[in-house]
């Protein structure tokens, strides 16, 4: 990990504009994005669908099924 790493996901065939996190405008409903910047951590959120720079006010919840 650098200093600009994240991790999220945008809708099928809509792209990815990653700058140090997805500035894409295309369906941002479907978009997710966190700050990685280390190895192991995951900061506060930059955007969570159209809104952006959700920082440490949203809670951030992982499904998982089998």
């Amino acid at each position: 990990g650098g200093g600009s790493d994240s991790w999220g996901f945008a809708g099928a065939g809509t792209g990815v504009s990653k700058s140090n996190c997805d500035t894409g405008s295309v369906s941002p409903e479907l978009r997710l994005c966190w700050h990685t910047p280390t190895s192991g951590v995951v900061n506060s959120g930059y955007r969570c669908g159209s809104t952006t720079s959700t920082g440490a006010t949203y809670e951030r919840l992982i499904f998982h099924a089998d």
